[in-house]
């Protein structure tokens, strides 16, 4: 597989995105790209489904999502208290 293939078909999954610049660039490349290198593109490439069923990143972002509702619902709560008082 040419490198321009390699490129093209990952921007065909969503992976990455690809500019013309860089595709004239990749056409100039004559060499194959070794079936390592896309296996092991593939393998640690990080998708959405990977990234959802990772529970590092879903604690992440739940912890961040729920971090600005919080803040959200302080700074009501806060305001409330204000105008009672």
């Amino acid at each position: 597989m040419k490198f321009l293939q390699f490129f093209e078909s990952k921007s065909k999954q969503g992976k990455i995105a690809l500019e013309d610049e860089f595709k004239k660039k990749l056409e100039a490349i004559a060499d194959e790209v070794p079936d390592v290198w896309v296996n092991l593109f593939d393998q640690e490439f990080l998708t959405r489904e990977r990234a959802v069923a990772d529970p590092k990143v879903y604690d992440k972002v739940r912890a961040e999502t729920l971090n600005a509702v919080d803040a959200i619902v302080n700074e009501v709560a806060d305001r409330e208290m204000d105008i009672q008082w």
